[in-house]
């Protein structure tokens, strides 16, 4: 009787695993997601950064440059 429980135990255990893995999947995509979109957001600041050198803007592109380039001091690992 005792394996009977073991194997349902079993069971459920696994389908509450399964259900966590798709649930880690679903969020690794959705922050894949948003790590491209910002990605891309930054990589068009970056080139009109490059294409716009003029002196009246010389200040605000070094600026902008600076944060784009910026590494971070103390990285977070959630």
């Amino acid at each position: 009787a005792a394996s009977g429980k073991e194997a349902t135990a079993s069971k459920e255990d696994k389908k509450k695993l399964e259900e966590e893995v798709s649930s880690l999947k679903f969020t690794v995509e959705k922050l894949e997601s948003e790590r491209d979109f910002y990605f891309g957001k930054l990589r068009e600041v970056e080139l009109i950064c490059q294409r716009n050198d003029g002196a009246e803007a010389a200040a605000l592109i070094d600026n902008i440059t600076r944060v784009l380039y910026a590494e971070d001091p103390a990285p977070t690992h959630a």
